[in-house]
């Protein structure tokens, strides 16, 4: 729909429809579009959001892919803030 947001992270199920705005890291799904949950619990979003790491540099993006292809913890969150910064 025209005039909605999708959040940086949300994942939309096939063939919903989505009227209202749809929160970071959030999976919604039907029609209309709900939200079934969070992807990450709200401290990880918000470092997410931060670390911003979908605009960063080729270099540094690719050397994260095999981080982001693990289940997302502190830790791990903590090696992708320190790559996103240098």
């Amino acid at each position: 729909m025209s005039g909605v947001t999708i959040g940086s992270g949300s994942v939309i199920a096939a063939h919903s429809v989505v009227v209202k705005d749809v929160e970071p890291y959030s999976i919604v799904g039907g029609n209309p579009a709900k939200t079934i949950k969070q992807r990450f619990p709200n401290e990880l979003i918000e470092r997410l959001l931060a670390a911003q790491w979908w605009n960063q540099s080729d270099v540094v993006v690719n050397s994260i892919v095999p981080l982001l292809q693990q289940p997302l913890n502190n830790a791990l969150m903590s090696k992708i803030e320190q790559h996103c910064r240098s």
